[in-house]
């Protein structure tokens, strides 16, 4: 590893979440968050907690990409580590090294004498993010590459029996299967390093390509989606270079198709018997809606029939995690309260049942290949690592967990506050919990200053000092931060994200209009436009007294940048303290490390000043001095001293 990335790893880590600060210091913040979403993000910045094992029992591996991010290149980059199940931490290592260069999605071959990635590292200058598949040994030598696909592989997977490898590849909107048998991968070792890309058989060749695809359990074919028709007149005009994009076209129905492989002619979740095919869905499927989604279930021969529903007594929503061996139960993930857990749903008694009661947000999975389980976690105080047990049966019992992955061990020598779950009563009578984070050396009985809600219930508790308050949040976190803004003058400050101050144009602006429909009366504004302007913040903005920060995203599709533009330009108007910052990209959240380090910098800044009346509302130098090097902060040091 060079200096360059070592000094890229060893860069302050950021603290927060969609709701939340968190000081380091003692005397600080106390935080309310209304989920379980309170991350810390530290170098290296794992982004994808998941591993692909080998079947061996005997000898279980696990492959996970980690993730870098270089504060002094403003980018991040992804390689391969290798961990023994058995053996847990101790036993990481790193498999590659391209440091300009990602590789992502490993996948084990069926024997465990080799596994597969997808890498960007021979991609052409024109297409800088392409993925070809490469083949590499877990005990080390050069990877080799499998394809030569002229787009490049978007996924792919190995058939339940080990016989078959399929892939996607194609241009947006027209992506086609491609096979290749796994006899060609292992001839692939057997040949050396000189080996030539394996030339695969094209399994469709749909117009409009294949959307989603799935193999059977039984690997005798493939179900995938595709759409029912396509504008050819479309796509010939973007060849032709018409570039102008055409806003709000519709698009075809999809349809679900079965290729079967012997024949070689021409969803998503299957049992491993394969015998019932299962879909989540809302509880109403007669209209649109946002109510809680169950489990639909049906036998694959009884073709035409009606699903049936499962999961209606349970408060929550239903997913589909994965099976049980004997396809009688389906395992999923919900929210309780303000921690996630692991449910089972019994398909014969229709029944709901928690099997684990942890105080962090967890995902519980089982790798298919290998029927390994496999646990990311979090809490408060542990950024997101993965662990391992046994067996299912064996969940419950946290002694029976390895740790598989720790990607952020700096954290253990920060000082964190302590956390508890609160309750409270809303306006409505309705119950709410959130997780109060309290502050470094807490003392019961002093009030601290605290930063988003459920302020009443800890006022009375004794907790939150009344005039020390402020509001921070990002998209949803945003609207409210928004409408307390012109609600109340009672907190000090603001820092909103991603909120919108307008539901009549945003409407229009935004990729999706739908659920926002729903909230707002179910009906179209065009027919009345009274209960949008009602909820918007603007129509209320000369109440606004608090100096709010606020943060967006210039290219933001899902609550677009006017937004956030609008409410500025009429706090500025209004001689409210403001301040805008708008974020190169065309994402949702801010895409870059560089960024989003600036964004918690100034935050703290904003909520230091107004809120606990000290410091500077921003300065530039917090945020550059953390991009100097060690040798130019020496310098500095030294010029500063005469």
């Amino acid at each position: 590893m060079n200096a360059k990335r070592d000094r890229g790893m060893c860069r302050r880590g950021t603290v927060g979440g969609r709701w939340g600060l968190q000081r380091l210091s003692a005397g600080g913040f106390s935080v309310l968050v209304l989920t379980t979403l309170l991350v810390v993000l530290t170098q290296p910045d794992l982004t994808q907690p998941a591993l692909a094992q080998t079947p061996d029992r005997a000898n279980e591996a696990g492959l996970r990409p980690m993730t870098f991010p270089d504060w002094e290149e403003a980018r991040s980059q992804t390689d391969l580590f290798l961990v023994s199940l058995e053996e847990g931490l101790t036993s990481t290592r790193r498999l590659t090294f391209t440091m300009s260069k990602d590789e992502g999605t490993p996948l084990w071959s069926p024997e465990s004498d080799y596994f597969l990635f997808t890498s960007n590292r021979d991609a052409p200058a024109n297409s800088p993010n392409q993925r070809q598949l490469y083949l590499m040994r877990p005990d080390g030598g050069e990877a080799r590459r499998v394809t030569e696909a002229s787009a490049g592989i978007s996924n792919y997977s190995f058939s339940p029996d080990g016989k078959w490898l399929v892939y996607r590849s194609g241009r947006s909107a027209d992506q086609q299967l491609y096979l290749i048998p796994s006899a060609a991968l292992e001839g692939s070792i057997l040949s050396g390093p000189g080996h030539e890309p394996i030339e695969p058989r094209q399994l469709t060749d749909r117009p409009g390509g294949v959307t989603r695809w799935e193999w059977a359990p039984g690997s005798e074919r493939i179900y995938f989606v595709g759409p029912d028709s396509v504008d050819t007149a479309e796509r010939l005009r973007r060849e032709k270079g018409f570039t102008v994009e055409i806003e709000n076209m519709e698009t075809p129905l999809e349809s679900l198709w079965a290729l079967e492989l012997e024949s070689g002619e021409a969803i998503r979740r299957f049992s491993p018997d394969s015998r019932l095919i299962a879909f989540s869905a809302p509880d109403d499927l007669t209209r649109y809606s946002m109510s809680n989604r169950r489990i639909y279930l049906r036998p694959v021969a009884a073709r035409g029939e009606p699903f049936q529903k499962l999961g209606s007594s349970f408060d929550g929503d239903l997913s589909i995690g994965f099976w049980s061996e004997d396809s009688r139960k389906i395992y999923f993930n919900a929210g309780i309260r303000v921690t996630r857990q692991l449910m089972e749903l019994d398909l014969g008694t229709d029944e709901v049942r928690q099997l684990t009661s942890e105080r962090a947000a967890l995902a519980v999975s089982r790798d298919e290949d290998s029927d390994v389980i496999l646990i990311s976690y979090s809490d408060p105080k542990t950024p997101p690592t993965l662990f391992t047990t046994p067996t299912l049966t064996d969940i419950g019992d946290r002694g029976s967990w390895r740790q598989l992955i720790d990607p952020n061990p700096q954290v253990r020598g920060f000082a964190l506050g302590e956390e508890e779950e609160v309750t409270w009563r809303g306006r409505d009578g309705k119950e709410i919990s959130g997780v109060l984070v309290k502050p470094v050396g807490y003392q019961p009985g002093k009030r601290y200053p605290l930063i988003v809600a459920g302020v009443d219930h800890l006022i009375e508790e004794g907790i939150v000092d009344p005039d020390q308050m402020g509001v921070l949040g990002w998209s949803a976190g945003g609207h409210w931060s928004n409408w307390i803004l012109v609600s109340t003058d009672r907190f000090k400050a603001i820092s909103s994200g991603a909120g919108t101050s307008n539901w009549i144009s945003m409407y229009a602006q935004s990729d999706v209009q739908r659920n926002r429909q729903y909230y707002l009366g179910d009906e179209l504004p065009y027919y009345d436009f009274e209960p949008y302007w009602r909820q918007s913040p603007l129509r209320y903005i000369a109440n606004a007294r608090t100096p709010t920060m606020i943060h967006v995203v210039e290219g933001d599709p899902r609550v677009p940048s006017p937004q956030s533009i609008e409410l500025h330009m009429a706090l500025k108007k209004l001689g409210v303290p403001t301040e805008l910052f708008l974020y190169p990209g065309q994402s949702h959240g801010i895409p870059d490390p560089r960024n989003r380090y600036l964004k918690a910098v100034s935050e703290k800044a904003w909520m230091d000043y107004y809120v606990r009346g000290i410091g500077e509302k921003f300065s530039w130098r917090d945020v550059l001095e953390s991009l100097e090097t060690e040798a130019a902060k020496e310098e500095s040091s030294r010029i500063s001293i005469r």
